[in-house]
């Protein structure tokens, strides 16, 4: 494995690993059934709190029927939790679908020949271009959901929040929704072997991208700015340079976080 690989023009592309790296533990000592009974569990425990933030979401009573608030739906927050969990509930399938599978994994066994978390570089041409379609789409969705949560609470952390949490469980919603999904994320990016490549950057700024067209057509067309700071109406220069900072340290994340799994993989090779 060399550094220098990962700024090849053909890293960009979605066909540089192997099927493996997507369903199985980045860890020989742990059983596939862990991982999946894992993913399972943050399934339920983030569907279950994001049903709750919905039932929380502070509106006005003439937009709120039977606890469902349709605003929910146009804070990025929300689009990064809704991202993470498909993510989860994606990885979830996947993995089960390759367990269930015994001639499937019997005979990547015999391709892998046995090796751990830093066998990533071995693989063929023609293996390369056995990915499916779907594994293509969670990869991108896999890289997305990493960075976009990292932006998410630490912008929410570092120049949004007041200061102020009280202890009830509205305060323990912020707290989820901008902190413990990422958490959940970031044990996952340790437990699975998924690769991430340093020129996927670009695909870490696309969920940016239409969040800032979402959020544009809406301010503009509702005269109602979902953030305050970044109103195309009143500011439309600063809205845009807010959001062409989240774009830009969406990609600054995702680098980040590559040589985090570039240094694990070269430690455990």
């Amino acid at each position: 494995m060399s550094l220098k690989e990962e700024f090849q023009c053909s890293k960009l592309g979605l066909n540089c690993a192997k099927l493996s790296d997507f369903y199985k533990p980045a860890w020989s000592c742990m059983h596939q059934v862990v991982l999946l009974v894992i993913r399972g569990i943050f399934i339920v425990y983030m569907t279950v709190m994001m049903f709750l933030s919905i039932e929380q979401a502070d509106t006005s009573s003439e937009e709120r029927h039977d606890g469902w608030s349709p605003y929910w739906l146009i804070f990025f927050t929300s689009w990064n939790y809704l991202f993470g969990l498909l993510y989860f509930v994606m990885a979830f399938i996947i993995s089960l679908k390759f367990l269930c599978n015994r001639s499937d994994n019997e005979s990547d066994n015999m391709e892998m020949g046995g090796a751990n978390y830093g066998s990533v570089n071995n693989e063929t041409g023609d293996q390369q271009t056995k990915i499916p379609v779907y594994i293509k789409f969670f990869w991108v969705v896999y890289t997305q959901a990493l960075s976009v949560a990292t932006v998410v609470v630490l912008s929410y952390w570092f120049i949004i929040f007041d200061g102020e949490l009280k202890a009830d469980f509205s305060s323990f919603l912020t707290i989820d929704r901008h902190g413990i999904n990422l958490l959940l994320i970031a044990i996952d990016f340790f437990l699975n072997r998924i690769p991430l490549k340093f020129l996927h950057f670009l695909y870490a700024s696309i969920f940016m991208f239409v969040y800032l067209i979402f959020n544009l057509i809406y301010t503009v067309s509702a005269n109602d700015a979902v953030y305050k700071d970044a109103d195309w109406n009143a500011n439309p220069g600063k809205a845009a340079a807010i959001f062409i900072g989240l774009v830009v340290a969406s990609m600054f994340f995702h680098i980040i976080w590559f040589f985090i799994d570039f240094a694990m993989r070269v430690c455990c090779k």
